[in-house]
C-alpha cells in the first residue's frame, strides 16, 4: 500500500447535507437538502442515510435492500421545435428509458398527481412506474416528473420487488414512508440572487463565492456558474446542471483508500449498475493544500451517464490537519465543456 494512502482523511458522503433538527422539519424526518435560496425543502426518513451526488439529492434505507429516494433538477432539451414543457411531459420519460440496455416494463404511464405539501406543492406533476431487472434482481421504480415555475425536476423511488419477512416486497414495505416524503416536500419562492451583489472578482474574471471566515478557504468560480450556498457546502451550478463544490469533511479516522470503497458503496444505493472507475488515488493538487488525491469515475442515474472528478485534500499543520473534498459532476455530454474552467477553479483554491 502506498504511504500516501495511509494519510488519515476526514470523510463525508459526497455533497451530503444533513441539517440540524428544526421545528419545521416533520416528525420522524430529516432535511436532505434545501433552503429558501434553493426554492424547496426535501425531507427523508430520519433513519435513512443521506447520499447526495452533485445535482442529485438522495437518501437510502439500507445498502442491503437497495431502497432509495432521490430528487434532481433537470434541464430538458427538446430535440425538435417542441416547447420545453410539452417535451418534458410527453417525451422526456420515453427518451430516458431508451438509455437502458434493455427496455424496462412500464406499469404506470403519465398519471397526473400531486407532489408536495398542501399549499406548497408543484405546479404540475406526472407519475410513472416501471420494473427493471439488473444482475438477476428485479427492481421497481416510481418517478414523478415535476414543473415548478420555470424549473423542472425528477423525483425517483427505487426498491427491490422481492419479499421481505413480512410478506411484502421491499417496494411495498416502504410505501408509507414514500407517501410521507412526497407529502412533506415543500416548494417555496426561491430567493433571487441580488443583482447588486458585488462579488470579489480576480484578474481572470472569476468570482469569489466563499466566505473564508466561515469556510476556511477562498473558492472562485466562473461567472456562468451560479453560487449556491448551504450550511455545509460552498458550491455553484451551471445552467446545464454541472456542479462544482468544496467542503470541509465532517468525520475522521478513514484512510483514503477506505474512503473510496465507502463512496462506491454509497453510490451503489442510488445508481443503476456499477461505478466505472477511470482513475483512483492519483496524487494531484488542490490550490495550496498540503496534499491531494484525485478520483474520476462515471455512473448511470435515471438512464443518464454522469461524470465526476473528485479531489480529497489535506490542509493545515501537523496534528491540526483537516480534510476537504472538491467535486465536479456533470452529465457525460457536458463534462469536457467545463474542463478548462475546472482546472482554473482548482488552481485558485486558497486555504487560510
Amino acid at each position: 500500500m502506498k504511504k500516501t494512502a495511509l494519510i488519515f482523511l476526514a470523510v463525508i458522503t459526497l455533497l451530503a447535507f444533513t441539517a440540524c433538527k428544526k421545528s419545521d422539519v416533520p416528525d420522524g424526518m430529516q432535511l436532505i437538502y434545501g433552503s429558501k435560496s434553493d426554492g424547496y425543502y426535501f425531507y427523508a426518513p430520519e433513519e435513512w442515510t443521506v447520499s447526495n451526488v452533485g445535482n442529485i439529492k438522495a437518501a437510502y434505507a439500507s445498502r442491503v435492500d437497495a431502497t432509495s429516494m432521490s430528487f434532481a433538477e433537470v434541464f430538458p432539451e427538446p430535440k425538435d421545435e417542441t416547447d420545453k414543457e410539452t417535451y418534458f411531459f410527453t417525451k422526456y420519460f420515453e427518451d430516458s428509458l431508451a438509455e437502458f440496455p434493455t427496455p424496462p416494463t412500464v406499469t404506470v404511464n403519465a398519471e397526473n398527481t400531486v407532489f408536495g405539501k398542501e399549499g406548497e406543492s408543484a405546479d404540475k406533476a406526472v407519475r410513472y412506474a416501471y420494473n427493471y431487472e439488473y444482475s438477476g434482481r428485479k427492481f421497481g421504480f416510481m418517478q414523478i416528473l415535476i414543473k415548478e415555475g420555470e424549473r423542472y425536476f425528477i423525483f425517483t423511488y427505487t426498491a427491490l420487488l422481492e419479499n421481505r419477512t413480512e410478506g411484502k416486497t421491499y417496494y411495498e414495505f416502504y410505501s408509507e414512508k414514500l407517501s410521507k416524503v412526497i407529502e412533506s416536500f415543500r416548494f417555496t419562492e426561491a430567493l433571487q440572487n441580488d443583482s447588486e451583489t458585488n462579488y470579489k472578482e480576480d484578474t481572470d474574471g472569476y468570482i469569489l463565492i466563499s466566505d473564508s471566515s466561515l469556510s476556511g478557504f477562498d473558492f472562485y468560480v466562473p461567472k456562468d456558474f451560479t453560487p449556491d450556498y448551504s450550511s455545509a457546502i460552498v458550491s455553484a451550478t451551471h445552467t446545464d446542471g454541472s456542479n462544482v463544490s468544496l467542503t470541509e469533511a465532517t468525520a475522521t479516522g478513514v484512510v483514503i483508500n477506505e474512503y473510496w470503497e465507502n463512496r462506491k458503496n454509497e453510490l451503489s444505493a442510488i445508481i443503476t449498475g456499477e461505478v466505472n472507475e477511470i482513475s483512483v488515488n492519483e496524487k494531484t493538487a488542490l490550490g495550496n493544500a498540503n496534499s491531494a488525491f484525485a478520483y474520476e469515475y462515471t455512473f448511470v442515474y435515471n438512464g443518464e451517464t454522469y461524470h465526476t472528478y473528485q479531489i480529497l485534500a489535506i490542509e493545515g499543520p501537523l496534528l491540526m490537519q483537516k480534510g476537504y473534498v472538491f467535486t465536479y459532476t456533470a452529465k457525460e455530454s457536458n463534462y469536457s465543456e467545463h474542463i478548462d474552467d475546472i482546472t482554473k477553479i482548482i488552481e485558485k483554491v486558497n486555504f487560510k
